[in-house]
């Protein structure tokens, strides 16, 4: 697995074919309604806390799946901000424009 931390709330990881084979990584499985993927989404965001420092915490999370080929599969996770940070986030995205 590789891990790569695009911001404080947001991280790619991206898993080859042998770590597709070493979970059971399919199509379906993916999709699937079962534990499975609630199992290796814990799995991930505790190896990814390790890697990169994401801590998902007890955020609500959007979790994007894709399998562009069949050797490859990437997660992009998201933590969702209460709406109080979004906006000191945005106030300080502005404040920096300014300095700039």
């Amino acid at each position: 697995m590789k891990f790569e931390k695009i911001t404080d709330t947001q991280i790619k990881i991206i898993l080859d074919i042998k770590d597709m084979e070493l979970h059971n990584i399919t199509n379906e499985s993916i999709i699937a309604t079962s534990t499975f993927p609630q199992k290796l989404l814990q799995t991930m965001l505790k190896t990814a806390e390790k890697e990169v420092g994401f801590k998902a915490d007890d955020s609500k999370l959007l979790v994007e799946a894709t399998m562009p080929n069949n050797t490859e599969c990437i997660f992009i996770i998201t933590k969702h901000l209460p709406i109080k940070c979004l906006i000191i986030i945005i106030s300080q995205i502005s404040i920096n424009r300014k300095i700039t």
